[in-house]
């Protein structure tokens, strides 16, 4: 089997990289062990799988099947080894996290210190991103997502539930005063978070009890980027309305001061996903459960 598993990688590098000559180089190997690889296979398959032309190297349409399959079962042998090498070994290779903006730089990013120095044979990239890629889209090995829904072929664990605060600077609350209540916004600048691919601002939903109240932002500034609508309300432009967890380095420094809390609305879970196939990778059980352990400990402190 490892014969005919080592025969499919070098088809698979022959396609990829165009030619014979091109795949010798790419594996350090010689034209004629490439050549000879190549015939065995089809003798293998009772199959051609190129189509030899004088000007370039075509699959045949048996290739082109064998190309799609060979590729599926190399990832899958590939993820195979890590994992077995995974349980070996400490956590080591690339890993990729694609992540919402608020959380990289206000809960992750901080605590990455303890984490890179606990397993230094990691190669971490974080993409930070406010825009909802969809991890069926994505190669990311770990999405941490606000609002995530559940995915087919992904494991989703939640970390927490965030609220959403209403805030402005002290000195703009000087000068406008405090409201009291959700109605009393109408009389405020309210700056709004925007999407990427909305036409309009989210409208701030605030809830005490069996009430209910939704109030639109003005058109005045909006913002898709929630850590830029933090800094326009610290230099006392408006109001702004943002989940807690977004707000709490902003509070805690004094920058800005929470308003109607008594009027607290429920925000979007937030959760970690990643492939049902990695769920026995070393490397992605350490980060998923550092950063379990991170949300847990920083769970309530705007509550």
């Amino acid at each position: 089997m490892m014969n005919e598993l080592n025969a499919l990688r070098v088809f698979c590098k022959v396609v990829e990289t165009g030619g014979f000559s091109q795949a010798a180089r790419a594996l350090d190997l010689s034209p004629a062990s490439i050549t000879y690889t190549i015939k065995e296979l089809e003798k293998y398959f009772h199959q051609q799988l190129f189509k030899r032309t004088t000007r370039r190297l075509l699959l045949s349409s048996a290739g082109e099947r064998c190309y799609a399959s060979a590729k599926a079962l190399l990832e899958q042998f590939g993820q195979l080894e890590q994992n077995l090498h995974d349980e070996a070994a400490a956590p080591r290779g690339k890993l990729r996290v694609e992540i919402a903006s608020s959380l990289s730089s206000l809960v992750i990013v901080p605590a990455l210190p303890a984490f890179l120095a606990r397993y230094p044979k990691l190669e971490l990239t974080l993409s930070v991103n406010d825009r909802l890629v969809s991890p069926m889209e994505d190669r990311a090995d770990i999405f941490i997502r606000i609002g995530a829904q559940e995915v087919p072929q992904m494991v989703s664990r939640a970390l927490f539930a965030p609220r959403f605060l209403c805030a402005a600077s002290p000195a703009y609350l000087a000068r406008y005063g405090v409201p009291q209540h959700p109605d009393e916004l109408s009389t405020h600048t309210l700056l709004g978070f925007i999407r990427s691919d909305a036409r309009t601002a989210d409208s701030w939903l605030f809830t005490r009890g069996d009430e209910r109240i939704s109030v639109t932002p003005g058109t005045m500034l909006n913002i898709n980027h929630a850590h830029s609508l933090c800094e326009a309300a610290r230099h006392h432009l408006g109001l702004i309305y943002l989940l807690d967890r977004t707000l709490q380095n902003y509070i805690h420094a004094g920058q800005l001061t929470p308003v109607l809390t008594d009027w607290g609305g429920p925000g979007p879970l937030v959760h970690i996903l990643y492939p049902e196939q990695r769920h026995r990778s070393l490397k992605v059980q350490a980060f998923v459960s550092f950063v379990r352990e991170l949300f847990e400990s920083h769970d309530g402190r705007l509550r």
